[in-house]
């Protein structure tokens, strides 16, 4: 589920193509010119609708991946919980996206977490086993006045977790997510970032998050990670 900007449009069409065979496509878009623009690309690339729903919720961004919704069982049916989308207030529309993607597709959601806890999708991963990960500077800049273990509980409240396992942020990386250096591949294996430069202020932040995971008995698959000349880096 994406929101689909011009720009990237050729990146979401590979998207769909290697995966809509496989599962559900929902593609959203701000308005009817961008659903006719979405389904004369599709067309253009021979790709079935057969597999696709395009829904059309106004946005303010791309970042559906944050701020979109957080899904759940809840009593046999799926169910949204709806975090704060922190940080953006010239992105209201994006906070709420989650509870009108509830009522646009007759889904229970829950609005309340909206007003507890600020979290983006880009900050968390779950094995499906109870366990759920997350990197700390982003769960810390949105809730200030919470301490980590107020922060977990929430979690483990409202998205049926038994353990929030807290990886360290890189230490200049914008956003502080998780998803910015690690990857939960499957249930035993994890991709994690590494620093090529060992002076580098994020090596060795990487290394220590990489031991913790190792301890835990997790399969590494490391991948490189280095700046370029404009000092900005490559990401997982």
């Amino acid at each position: 589920m994406f929101l689909l900007k011009i720009r990237e449009e050729p990146y979401f069409i590979d998207i769909v193509r290697a995966v809509e065979k496989a599962v559900d496509v929902r593609i959203n878009v701000n308005n009817n010119l961008y659903k006719n623009r979405v389904i004369s690309k599709l067309n253009e690339e021979n790709i079935s609708l057969d597999n696709i729903t395009i829904s059309i919720t106004p946005t303010n961004s791309i970042w559906i991946r944050d701020y979109g919704p957080f899904f759940i069982e809840k009593n046999g049916e799926l169910s949204i919980v709806d975090f704060n989308y922190v940080g953006h207030f010239n992105r209201v529309i994006d906070d709420i996206y989650p509870t009108f993607y509830g009522i646009q597709n007759n889904i229970e959601f829950d609005f309340k977490t909206n007003f507890e806890l600020c979290i983006q999708g880009g900050n968390y991963m779950s094995d499906g086993q109870g366990l759920a990960m997350v990197a700390n500077l982003s769960l810390e800049f949105g809730n200030r006045r919470m301490a980590l273990e107020e922060m977990s509980d929430i979690l483990k409240q409202y998205l049926g977790l038994d353990e929030v396992l807290v990886l360290t942020s890189q230490a200049d990386e914008g956003t502080g997510h998780i998803d910015m250096f690690s990857k939960l591949i499957n249930k035993n294996t994890i991709l994690v970032g590494q620093w090529q430069d060992i002076t580098d202020v994020n090596y060795q932040i990487l290394e220590n998050n990489t031991q913790i995971l190792l301890d835990r008995g997790y399969n590494i698959i490391r991948i490189p990670m280095f700046r370029d000349p404009d000092e900005q880096r490559s990401t997982i």
